[in-house]
């Protein structure tokens, strides 16, 4: 079964040749957005530490994802996580250009707010 790369919306077979994926209506698929942001290697990163169940084993499953995909493990779980809190009604809020930077203005703004102690909800 195909493996889809969806950095370059390609899907790898298991005999290494690569084929076009076709247009889905698949709820799981990516936001262009984010993608963009995935792929602009110079966007801001920062480190994301979570206890989660080991019986999951998501790491493991991270790992042979990336194997098969060449995709990198904080990318893996940068389009999972963003992929599905879209899905739940959570799109990154406003004030972000599309490869993940604060615009101006909506940065002083963050920044004023979180030195006063009072939050943006």
């Amino acid at each position: 079964m195909p493996t889809p790369c969806l950095i370059s919306g390609n899907s790898t077979t298991t005999s290494g040749k690569t084929t076009a994926s076709q247009p889905t209506d698949d709820a799981l698929a990516p936001h262009p957005d984010t993608l963009d942001i995935i792929r602009n290697r110079r966007t801001k990163r920062g480190q994301l530490n979570h206890a989660v169940p080991e019986v999951l084993q998501l790491q493991r499953r991270i790992r042979r994802y990336n194997a098969d995909t060449d995709l990198p493990h904080g990318d893996i779980v940068a389009l999972a996580l963003d992929t599905w809190l879209r899905a739940k009604g959570y799109p990154p809020g406003p004030g972000l250009d599309r490869v993940g930077n604060a615009m101006t203005g909506q940065h002083d703004q963050l920044r004023s707010t979180r030195s006063s102690g009072s939050s943006l909800r």
